[in-house]
Order: C-alpha cells, then sequence, then structure tokens
C-alpha cells in the first residue's frame, strides 16, 4: 500500500471475517476501524472519514442497502466495497443492486487475501481494478 497509512472501515456482523479482513490489511500498515453493524458503521464513518468503507450486505437489523444508502447522503461520501456471499433473504445478485445504489466495486465471499488485497489497492489508488467484479 502507500506511504501514508490508510484507514478502512469494515462493516460486518461476522466477527471472523472483521478478524481476517483486520489481520490482512493491518499487515500492509493500514488502520482497521470495525463495525458489528449499519448504524455503528454510519457513525464510526461519520466520527473517523476512513479512505475506504467495506460494506457486508446480509446483515440483521440494518441491512448493507440501506447502510450504504445513508452513507451515500454523507459528505463526503465514502469509497465503498460491498461484500456478500448470499444468505436466506439474498443471492449473490445482490451485489449488482448494489454497485447500482453507489457501490464501488464488490467481493463475493468467501475471497482470497490476493483478491482482498488487489481490491483495496485499487481503491485506494483512485479507482475500482480494470476487472469488472
Amino acid at each position: 500500500m502507500s506511504e501514508t497509512p490508510k484507514r478502512i472501515l469494515v462493516i460486518d456482523d461476522d466477527d471472523s471475517i472483521r478478524l481476517f479482513i483486520r489481520r490482512v490489511l493491518e499487515r500492509q500498515r493500514c488502520e482497521v476501524l470495525e463495525a458489528r453493524n449499519g448504524d455503528e458503521g454510519i457513525r464510526m464513518y461519520r466520527e473517523n472519514l476512513p479512505d475506504l468503507v467495506l460494506l457486508d450486505l446480509y446483515m440483521p437489523e440494518k441491512d448493507g442497502l440501506e447502510t450504504l444508502r445513508e452513507l451515500r447522503k454523507e459528505t463526503p461520501p465514502p469509497r465503498v466495497v460491498t461484500m456478500s456471499g448470499g444468505g436466506p433473504k439474498y443471492d449473490v445478485t445482490i451485489l449488482q443492486s448494489a454497485r447500482f445504489l453507489g457501490s464501488h466495486s464488490a467481493l463475493v465471499k468467501p475471497f482470497s487475501i490476493g483478491e482482498l488485497l488487489e481490491l483495496v489497492r485499487g481503491m485506494l489508488e483512485g479507482g475500482p481494478p480494470s476487472a469488472p467484479a
């Protein structure tokens, strides 16, 4: 990653996913903030203005699409990567809906360390990778 540490907010209700992402990104000298739900994530975004938000779409209470809609209204609006492996209510096409609502890119769970790093690097360098998500 770049010389200046980047701040990344991970919003996911799954403790193991947040821990995995934290460990991978901290090795790249990123500061990782964690939120367990959409409301907590929105509050943390406002307080910290991270460089990038990694947002799970399937969460109880406030789902990722609702959280994404609220985040896109913020000033400045965040760069958002949505994540999903589907769930009881959704299939993976929810990632396409998220792109329509303003997500910059997407990760399909489960994803590898390499996939995570490639996408995060691309997003932090100014845009999504050239390959479609």
